[in-house]
This record gives structure tokens, C-alpha cells and sequence, in this order.
């Protein structure tokens, strides 16, 4: 990766008998930008009540991408999934970025319940457009509808390589216990997913020195 991308990569490995405390103290002192982690799904733990993943989500100020590797060796098509009323910066801007990396196509998605009017279709569908022509990266945009939200896009999920969604930060201790509806469609997805978490204390960690 390092040589394909031209990047520089640095491993660094540790002993610690609380990771969650020790990767909380070393992304406040390094000033990291990003925390990624592989996501490990309810059956293997995620966030339970007997485990501090979620605490950690809450505490590290960085951004957070939780990925799920479908096997999936070449992203060229990029599902994004968007909300009306939500802040999908740091969506829209990460599947920007990643379609230029891997010369992809950014395929973004609004869904529309059984119960949506005219009215919310005619906004859901000028967003997407604004969110088109915002990023530089080949775009398109669609409208999925069907009788849950979950449903839809594992169905759009089979026609991409990765998923794009912006991560429920908030979850109830029922939720950290059995899982949410977006780990269910994580897990069920056609595609690898990457959930994205943005950092919100009031600053910005891609203005700070990495």
C-alpha cells in the first residue's frame, strides 16, 4: 500500500492490559486525525455492555471509520448513503477522496419510506443533486425506497464494492447490548461498509499537527 499510494506507513506495536484507555491516550498525543478499526460484529463482542469500544467511541478526538471487509479487492463502485437533515461532511468529503485514490465512481443514495409525500422526495432528490455536483470524483445519484431503510440498501448494495454511512454515534444500552439496525446492515451487506464517526468537540482534528 505504502508504495501503490506513495504514502508513508509506520507499525508501531504495544503491550497494554486496558487497549481502549491506551488508544484514547495515544490518539490525544500523537494528534491523530483518524482511528480506524476493523468492525468485529455483535456475534464477536462489538459494543456490549461487556465491552469499552463504545465508551471509546465516545472519548477519542479523532475522526473514527469502523471497516467490514467483504473481501472486496478493487473499490470502483462507491455506494454512499445519505440523510436529509443529518451532516454528512465528512461522508461526502471521505468518498470524494476515496474515489480519486482508487479511480472510482461515487453512486450516492437517499431513501424514501413508504410513508414519504412529494415534498420529501422533490428535497431528498436536490440534495443529492448539490452533493453531485459538490464533489470532484465521476457521481450519480438514486433514490431507493422500499419497506425499511435497512432492507433497500443491502439491496443497492449488491451492484458496489463499499458502502458509505455515516455511523449512529448515539446508541441506548438495549443497542450496545444486541446491536443496532445499522450494525444488522453492516453485517448483511453485499459490500464491504465503512462507517464513518465525525469528531464533534467544537474543533476540527484536520487542522491539528499529525
Amino acid at each position: 500500500m505504502a508504495e501503490t499510494q506513495s504514502v508513508d506507513i509506520d507499525f508501531d506495536h504495544g503491550f497494554s492490559h486496558d487497549i481502549y484507555k491506551s488508544l484514547s491516550e495515544v490518539t490525544s498525543r500523537v494528534h491523530c486525525v483518524w482511528l480506524v478499526k476493523e468492525w468485529g460484529g455483535k456475534s464477536q463482542g462489538g459494543i456490549t455492555v461487556h465491552n469499552q469500544m463504545g465508551w471509546l467511541e465516545d472519548h477519542v478526538t479523532c475522526h473514527i471509520a469502523t471497516f467490514r471487509d467483504a473481501g472486496v479487492r478493487y473499490f470502483r463502485r462507491i455506494l454512499v448513503f445519505l440523510e436529509l437533515d443529518q451532516v454528512n461532511d465528512l461522508v461526502v468529503e471521505s468518498a470524494d477522496h476515496l474515489a480519486k485514490v482508487h479511480q472510482a465512481k461515487i453512486n450516492f443514495v437517499g431513501y424514501l419510506g413508504p410513508d414519504a409525500n412529494k415534498v420529501m422526495a422533490e428535497r431528498l432528490e436536490d440534495y443529492l443533486q448539490f452533493t453531485v455536483d459538490k464533489v470532484s470524483a465521476p457521481a450519480r445519484y438514486a433514490v431507493i425506497d422500499g419497506e425499511t431503510k435497512e432492507a433497500a440498501l443491502v439491496t443497492a448494495s449488491i451492484e458496489n464494492d463499499l458502502l458509505l454511512l455515516r455511523s449512529e454515534r448515539h446508541h441506548t444500552g438495549w443497542a450496545r447490548m444486541f446491536g443496532t439496525r445499522q450494525d444488522r446492515l453492516i453485517e448483511k451487506a453485499a459490500c464491504s461498509v465503512v462507517s464513518l464517526q465525525a469528531y464533534v468537540d467544537g474543533s476540527d482534528p484536520t487542522q491539528q499537527t499529525s
